[in-house]
């Protein structure tokens, strides 16, 4: 084979792979998202699947009015919440950063937006709707690492976690939106249960294979022919 045409076939199939690699890239970004799951029943959607960091959680509405004391003693075989355990402060801020929420408070409709998805999955503990404003919350509570407890006062280190929106409309030509987060390290008696306050719970997701996108099978047949194409060039 003449080089000219060696050269043309190379550049061509070096593009090729470029194109590909750039699609297999494209592909995994788009696989990572804030998904909904079953937990008991199918159609119950009581699971948010965050699959950037491969954790699934338990919506935060079905444990509210729980204590602290009884959630955790819920996590063994055979227990409301067996397989799950009590999320941490810093796992509940990486849930809010993947779901787009990098903020603590603003005054956008798209950042209430955001929050509205989020509560929508992992479930509202509270909501309020008067003449002139409605608002919408999700809080629950988290374990701070190390997990320190003292006995003396009764009262875990821990984090209250929420998310909010609200809405407040001044006639038809003003609207005015808040939509906040905020992860707080505080103390939270054992023993105390509120009808408006969940648990952040969390487990790991099942890790299933995923199959390689045509881009994957494209860059990797590419890769030997052009070390053919090169070692037939030395020569």
């Amino acid at each position: 084979m003449k080089l000219a045409n060696l050269k043309k076939i190379s550049r061509r199939l070096s593009g090729a792979v470029m194109i590909a690699a750039a699609m297999f890239a494209a592909s995994s970004q788009a696989n990572a998202a804030i998904t909904q799951a079953d937990w008991k029943v199918a159609g119950d959607g009581a699971i948010t699947r965050d699959t950037s960091s491969n954790l699934e959680w338990l919506d935060v509405s079905v444990s509210i009015n729980q204590s602290f004391n009884y959630v955790s003693t819920q996590f063994g075989a055979g227990g409301l919440y067996s397989g799950f355990r009590y999320a941490t402060g810093d796992e509940v801020a990486t849930l809010f950063t993947n779901a787009g929420l990098n903020f603590t408070y603003s005054s956008s409709s798209s950042d209430a937006t955001k929050v509205n998805s989020l509560i929508s999955l992992v479930g509202a503990t509270s909501n309020t709707n008067e003449f002139f404003r409605s608002s919408l919350w999700t809080r629950g509570i988290a374990i701070q690492t190390p997990f320190d407890y003292n006995p003396g006062t009764g009262n875990y280190q821990t984090t209250e976690a929420r998310i909010y929106t609200e809405v407040q409309s001044f006639g038809p030509s003003f609207t005015m939106y808040t939509a906040a987060t905020s992860v707080i390290r505080g103390a939270w008696p054992i023993q105390t249960a509120q009808s408006d306050v969940g648990s952040w719970l969390v487990r790991n997701a099942a890790v299933s294979p995923v199959p390689a996108p045509a881009a994957a099978w494209m860059f990797a047949a590419g890769l030997p022919l052009i070390g053919a194409f090169v070692r037939r060039r030395k020569a």
